[in-house]
């Protein structure tokens, strides 16, 4: 099963990441300011974030939307099925953060 992630760096390493994540047989589906997005394996995920030392996180896409309203957000948000991604017994942090965006509020995008 193949998988959708996001290597976050500092602006200005995004071709070093693109290039160790090359390096690596990833396939780089796009690079812009502060990130490269990726696919693969589960596998590739851990070798990406064992191996990318550029890369300040690897984070897996578990879903994408357009969300133009906190309404909108907190709606999208609540189709996701969440039990086939995590337990009732397991944790969940959310770190958020607003670039270019309508919603600016970023505590209130994580309640």
């Amino acid at each position: 099963m193949s998988y959708k992630a996001v290597a976050t760096c500092l602006f200005g390493l995004e071709k070093v990441v693109e290039f160790e994540l090359k390096r690596l047989g990833i396939d780089v589906i796009s690079v812009s300011d502060g990130r490269v997005v990726f696919e693969g394996t589960k596998v590739d995920i851990a070798r990406a974030n064992v191996n990318c030392s550029t890369a300040e996180r690897i984070l897996i896409v578990l879903d994408e939307f357009d969300a133009r309203d906190f309404d909108s957000l907190f709606d999208k948000t609540g189709e996701i099925v969440w039990g086939d991604i995590i337990s009732d017994r397991d944790s969940f942090p959310v770190k958020g953060y607003s670039i270019n965006s309508n919603l600016t509020s970023v505590p209130v995008c994580q309640k």
